[in-house]
């Protein structure tokens, strides 16, 4: 087998020029907000770097930065209250959060129609079994990678390197339906 380079900058590029131009036929600015808990310095990196993205596309980006010493309550009002904002079309919790805060209660108080890292039950639950859904943020990006260059998984073997759930963007939103030898390795 030959090796192959993936040039993930160019399909980035070639993937914001069609995100630009769906946004453009809008007729309006989707709303991406993200909630920024503490000041990670990863965290806030990130968030800057989705706010930079959402300018290039023509999007709007809300951010939200609230508190290190926030409590599970409050922030779970404060999605609430963005997952119930009519002008918002996507909300993005940055993770981590502080130890004091239930992460997954968080996660599970966004609109699953606003959960654009696939971070709810629900989002979850849809991506899995090939009903809509958005993947989350890292195997999505390498299934569209992998789409770009048609690299085929049948009869492939690989292993889904997510802590936090096994993956399957293969079956997210707009993503081609195939089929690979997935092992799954979960934290017990």
């Amino acid at each position: 087998m030959t090796a192959q380079i993936l040039d993930g900058r160019a399909v980035a590029a070639e993937l914001l020029d069609r995100v630009r131009t769906e946004v453009a036929e809008l007729g309006r600015k989707p709303v991406l907000a993200t909630v920024l808990v503490g000041d990670d310095p990863a965290s806030r990196t990130y968030v800057r770097m989705k706010a930079n993205r959402c300018v290039k596309v023509g999007m709007e980006s809300r951010r939200i930065e609230l508190g290190a010493d926030i409590t599970t309550a409050e922030l779970v009002a404060r999605i609430r209250d963005l997952s119930e904002d009519p002008e918002v079309d996507g909300i993005l919790l940055q993770h981590p959060v502080p130890d004091q805060v239930d992460e997954r209660t968080a996660f599970e108080a966004i609109d699953p129609a606003k959960d654009v890292d696939g971070v709810t039950r629900t989002s979850f639950a849809m991506m899995a079994f090939g009903e809509g859904g958005f993947a989350s943020a890292t195997p999505g990006g390498i299934m569209a990678l992998l789409d770009a260059y048609d690299i085929p998984l049948s009869g492939r073997r690989g292993r889904p390197d997510d802590h936090r759930r096994p993956a399957r963007p293969d079956r997210a939103r707009g993503a081609r339906p195939r089929r690979a030898d997935v092992m799954l390795a979960l934290e017990v």
